[in-house]
């Protein structure tokens, strides 16, 4: 009987022990995570990529989306999305995204009052501020 309590009592303690090591392995590499992630996001700036989405004609208007993806480490706020047309009609159309937080992606809207192809547009940051 004795023999059966100490072969379950070094079961047991074996087992702590394997689960203690894989916790402190979990607790240490979640540790280095951090640091490294605080180390490296340091001073970078936000970097704004515009994409057209889709364009659709309504009401002889025609409503550009636009992806915006902040692919940077730090947020931007305010930021101001320009679209022009390129061709013998040159037309533009502004827009303002509130907040872009870091490795985001929203959408802002464009509306122009003539025909649109997403071929003949061009998409430019205008500027934005820090929060």
């Amino acid at each position: 009987m004795a023999v059966e309590q100490a072969k379950a009592k070094l079961r047991t303690d074996l087992l702590e022990w394997a689960l203690g090591g894989v916790a402190s392995i979990l607790v240490l590499a979640l540790f280095g995570f951090l640091a490294f992630d605080a180390i490296t996001d340091r001073n970078l700036p936000a970097q704004i990529m515009l994409r057209a989405a889709q364009a659709r004609a309504v009401d002889n208007k025609v409503y550009v989306e636009v992806e915006v993806e902040n692919v940077g480490h730090a947020a931007a706020a305010e930021v101001e999305v320009e679209g022009t047309l390129r061709g013998e009609q040159a037309s533009a159309a502004t827009a303002t995204l509130d907040y872009a937080p870091a490795r985001s992606r929203k959408s802002v809207t464009l509306v122009f009052a003539m025909p649109v192809s997403l071929d003949q547009l061009n998409l430019r940051v205008l500027g934005y501020r820090d929060p």
